[in-house]
């Protein structure tokens, strides 16, 4: 059965953006279904900043969400500049000012910018969604297939959708159709359109956490902390000012899928300039320590639980090819070591020849070295 359109708008994702474009169409008269595949908004901080034009398109929402977008702001100093240090506190190696993430002032605009997370801007959104009585909104629902729309004769849009929570599948019809569903987007993934641009060019990890460190750091506040040093390297950013802080720490690409990669996928294409290691950079918890181009390189344990493990990588000839092979040896002392180390030792063998298969892939499929 072909279902009905009606007057509605089909909204994908429930992010900011599709938050956002559904007070838009509420502003305007238009109802909406948001359709987010998430059991709720955010939890995770992600982006941080409404800025300027943002906030005066937030200011049509109502005094009273921009008032309360304006209550989350960070305090005075937290938004320039960034710094460059060896640790939070410690030796600084260069700053930028940021004044742009401040505003441009009442003489430019009447609404300023605010500097906070995304899940407190996601919920003040999705309280005034629901205040607009105009938005039907749909969590724990997932867009399995783009049925209209895709084509220039099609005067309508209709996408199948179906519950996380019982299975059922239903086709929800509208005027319009917003993709705001991210990257991995099923609606640009339907229409055949590609992503611009180099793709995977950093592999992050992000970790959100309380912490009392602003006492430390005093008067030297931020919006940025690029902090490397030998035991880690990585971007602090405060939150509010008040213990709620978020570390991006940049990983090696190719993990263990179901330990360190958190079950999803390792990538199957070779990232450009991952192949060049260098000493010291980080490959999950080991630092290089020497490399012999194009042969091996070596490295040892950065996080001193594990007492201290040193890894090779080598390519070694086999008959007419060759094999790629993988050396640890441990030493330790005490018996939190001696236990973390062995614990290490067996869980490489278990989970290393995924790993060396991994490569032996990547490696036959890339183009050989000129």
């Amino acid at each position: 059965m072909r279902p009905v359109a009606t007057d509605r708008v089909l909204v994908l994702g429930a992010g900011p953006v599709g938050l956002g474009t559904a007070l838009e169409l509420a502003r305007c008269g238009v109802r909406s279904v948001l359709i987010e595949k998430h059991d709720s908004t955010s939890w995770h901080p992600k982006t941080r900043n409404f800025n300027t034009r943002t906030m005066e398109i937030a200011r049509g929402w109502g005094p009273a969400v921009y008032e309360r977008l304006r209550g989350i702001d960070t305090p005075p100093g937290w938004k320039s500049p960034i710094r460059f240090t060896r640790t939070a506190v410690g030796e600084e190696l260069g700053v930028i000012e940021s004044k742009g993430f401040e505003g441009p002032g009442p003489d430019v605009s009447p609404a300023w910018p605010v500097m906070s997370s995304q899940e407190l801007i996601e919920a003040i959104l999705l309280d005034a969604v629901r205040a607009t009585r105009m938005v039907d909104v749909r969590f724990a629902t997932e867009a399995t297939k783009l049925v209209r729309g895709g084509h220039a004769d099609d005067d309508t849009a209709a996408l199948e959708v179906r519950s996380r929570a019982t299975g059922a599948s239903e086709v929800l019809a509208g005027r319009a159709l917003v993709g705001a569903d991210g990257s991995a987007s099923l609606v640009r993934h339907e229409l055949g359109v590609e992503l611009e641009g180099a793709k995977e060019l950093r592999h992050i990890v992000n970790c959100y956490f309380r912490a009392d460190i602003e006492r430390h750091i005093g008067d030297r506040k931020g919006v940025l902390f690029f902090v490397s040093n030998e035991q880690a390297s990585g971007v602090l950013q405060p939150l509010d000012g008040a213990g709620r802080w978020l570390c991006q720490i940049a990983v090696a690409p190719y993990s263990y899928d179901w330990i360190d990669n958190g079950g999803r996928r390792s990538p199957r294409t070779l990232t450009p300039g991952v192949g060049d290691p260098a000493v010291g950079d980080r490959v999950q918890v080991f630092r290089i320590t020497e490399v012999e181009p194009g042969r091996q390189w070596s490295g040892v344990t950065i996080p001193k639980v594990f007492g201290r493990t040193a890894v090779t990588y080598a390519v070694e000839p086999d008959g007419h090819g060759s094999r790629l092979v993988c050396r640890i040896t441990t030493s330790q002392h005490g018996p939190v070591a001696w236990t973390w180390s062995r614990l290490l030792a067996w869980g490489d063998l278990v989970m290393m020849r995924k790993q060396l298969l991994t490569f032996k892939e990547l490696a036959e499929t890339a183009p050989p070295a000129s």
